[in-house]
């Protein structure tokens, strides 16, 4: 039996999405070090509401160096070796292409809760300015965080429209340009249900 090959794969890849899932989808918290804008909520009905929260990662690369899988199977025969790594890469390719389809949940809130909205997930200080348009029918926030060198680093895309007094969707995107590139999108949905929290 070859062991360590699923832990090592699985660090890599639900690593990356951890850090963004963790407080637990709609109306998360804003990030503590960065300043707190107050913006205008979305001009919607009060009352009982259906979220759908979808989120993927793009751009991932799980790739572990051959060498250092020979390492870690160094103890095991040529041939038990190369099957090894055969399984690895192809345990990778399916954490990729997991990562890629995302995962959807739904959940339910009285009342809508429009924290989301200006939702920060980059906690860099001052070397992350935040841009921020907000109205009763959009929000748009870009925070654009640099490197201490001065290079850019990550961004924060936060876009919500009002689609009518029921309905309003919207997307946060995070593109981290760090030592492991990637794009995690999270796209929200809202549907009035009633009025009443309860039937």
């Amino acid at each position: 039996m070859v062991l360590g090959q699923k832990p090592l794969i699985l660090g890599l890849g639900v690593g990356i999405v951890a850090c963004f899932l963790s407080s637990g989808g709609m109306g998360l918290p804003v990030q503590k070090g960065v300043e707190s804008t107050k913006v205008q909520p979305l001009d919607l009905k009060k009352g009982y509401w259906e979220l759908t929260q979808s989120t993927s990662t793009t751009g991932v690369k799980l790739s572990v160096s051959t060498a250092d899988l020979e390492k870690l199977y160094a103890t095991l025969s040529p041939e038990q070796r190369e099957k090894a790594i055969a399984s690895f890469r192809a345990q990778e390719v399916k954490l990729a292409e997991k990562l890629k389809k995302g995962t959807e949940t739904k959940s339910k809130q009285c009342p809508l809760d429009q924290d989301f909205l200006s939702n920060v997930r980059l906690d860099y200080g001052e070397r992350c300015p935040r841009e921020i348009h907000s109205s009763g029918e959009r929000l748009a926030m870009h925070i654009t965080c640099h490197k201490p060198d001065g290079t850019l680093g990550s961004e924060q895309i936060n876009i919500f429209e009002r689609i009518d007094a029921e309905n309003f969707k919207g997307s946060i995107q995070i593109i981290d340009r760090g030592e492991a590139p990637h794009t995690t999108t999270l796209i929200l949905t809202g549907k009035w249900i009633r009025e009443a929290c309860h039937p």
